[in-house]
């Protein structure tokens, strides 16, 4: 995305060797350990041929200073390579608690070595991350805390901790402080991608000025969007009822109809029910030119997503090198809740030169990363302009649908949320929440006895509360 969520693990660099201005008189112990890690890095690879160079150029650039007869011996007062090496895989792996035992025993065994920079900054960060992830849904207080003392977590690289942490505000009654973590996005986050997103969340939490005031953030950030963005705003003043810079069509709504009743709801943006299609809008990529085929960690990634490893397989391929590696690597981003990321994948392989049934495929990828971020419109657009398979247009028809009826029900438009989860049913049948919602629907519309037998009937096959509490505020007069 964009701002790729990805967090990236850099392997180990090995300095080159600077050569001396003027040779040393010094004897080998007083080189200094960045005039012998090339050598003893050779050595720990076993590279004789690399061996054999650095050492004629030690003794170019240092006359005096003569190699050990065991070279291993510079190993065991060098920096823990290996360890460094089994340090940043654990990271990866998200094994933050071995990582940090290896740290202690590497320290422990070499007392004069400095743990590079990054890798305890990485470390630190997987930790934190590893906490957040443990108390964002249920103590937003916490991860507010947390988010706050590793400012790492809240970059824009990590747009979904601040989306993540904005909902867990929302459901906590903080409004001011979701909207705070949206406008902050929007002003500084390079992706329009990212913006884009982020406004329709935002709209949850703002009042129509304070929603006007983001969307002329982003038009002057991004002018030439202006379009797009006129049309988004468009549509969420059109979730609400209000009118537009355009004219627009207005669903009929129930004068009549009784004030909401307690239902489920859900965080899913406001959308549009106007007919899209044309072209897919992919956003850029850093992997935009990468060749079809040809990463030789195809197989292993593919053994980590069969072990149901997302976690690995993202650790395994931090930089993919062919787009059928990146099309199956969406997927171990999207599994982690990671949309933008796997977004990114999705568009990187659907523009390129790949076979018609992988470009379907990842087209496939894109419309779910959009309904994960609850970007209805887009996935729409994607869905209009791609053959899928029939069951990836179940998949997707259905979750439109859905989103669609669960955005009209919280604009209080009954009709419009009947219509879009019967039209959702007969697709897929609903799930139990869903079917709760509809008869919420129907009885907020007027249609009481509907909606008793919607509530009766999910009773009798399985009798809950929800139900209960439906069935007496629908049962008829």
């Amino acid at each position: 995305m964009p701002t790729h969520l990805s967090l990236r693990f850099p392997l180990r660099h090995i300095g080159v060797v600077a050569l001396a201005v003027f040779a040393s008189t010094a004897p080998v112990v007083a080189q200094s350990t960045a005039d012998l890690a090339a050598l003893r890095f050779y050595i720990q690879q076993n590279n004789q041929a690399a061996i054999n160079a650095e050492i004629r150029r030690l003794r170019t650039a240092f006359p005096n200073w003569q190699p050990p007869e065991d070279l291993n011996t510079l190993t065991t007062s060098a920096n823990p390579g290996p360890e460094i090496d089994r340090i940043y895989e654990q990271i990866a792996r998200g094994d933050t608690g071995a990582a940090q035992t290896t740290l202690d025993s590497a320290r422990q065994k070499f007392p004069d070595w400095t743990p590079p920079a990054d890798m305890v900054q990485l470390l630190q960060t997987a930790k934190a991350q590893e906490e957040f992830d443990a108390v964002v849904g249920s103590n937003a207080a916490r991860a507010d805390q947390i988010a706050r003392s590793n400012p790492a977590l809240t970059r824009c690289n990590r747009i979904d901790n601040v989306w993540r942490l904005a909902e867990a505000q929302k459901r906590a009654g903080q409004s001011a402080q979701a909207r705070g973590a949206y406008q902050a996005i929007v002003a500084s986050c390079p992706a329009y991608s990212d913006v884009e997103a982020t406004l329709q969340k935002a709209d949850d939490v703002s009042t129509s000025d304070q929603l006007d005031g983001m969307f002329k953030t982003a038009a002057e950030r991004f002018p030439a969007r202006s379009e797009d963005l006129e049309a988004l705003h468009d549509r969420l003043r059109a979730g609400h009822g209000e009118s537009s810079a355009k004219p627009a069509a207005n669903a009929s709504r129930t004068a009549s109809a009784p004030a909401r009743t307690t239902a489920p709801r859900s965080s899913a943006t406001s959308s549009s029910t106007r007919s899209v299609g044309g072209a897919i809008s992919a956003p850029a990529t850093p992997w935009d030119r990468l060749p079809a085929t040809g990463d030789r960690r195809l197989a292993s990634l593919r053994a980590a997503t069969a072990s149901g490893n997302w976690a690995r397989c993202i650790a395994l391929t931090p930089d993919p090198k062919s787009l059928d590696l990146l099309n199956e690597r969406g997927w171990c981003s999207l599994n982690l809740d990671r949309p933008m990321e796997a977004l990114s994948s999705f568009s990187a392989v659907a523009k390129g030169r790949v076979p018609a049934d992988v470009a379907r495929d990842a087209r496939y990828g894109m419309a779910m990363s959009y309904l994960n971020m609850k970007m209805s419109n887009e996935a729409a657009k994607i869905s209009v302009a791609t053959k899928f398979t029939a069951k990836q247009r179940v998949d997707v028809e259905h979750e439109i649908l859905v989103q669609r009826g669960i955005a009209a029900y919280d604009a209080k438009d009954y009709a419009r949320a009947i219509g879009y989860l019967d039209a959702a049913d007969k697709i897929q049948s609903l799930n139990r929440g869903l079917g709760v919602l509809r008869a919420y629907a129907y009885l907020n519309a007027g249609k009481r006895n509907e909606a008793y037998e919607m509530f009766a009937r999910m009773h009798n096959q399985l009798a809950g509360n929800d139900t209960r509490q439906g069935m007496k505020a629908a049962r008829p007069n």
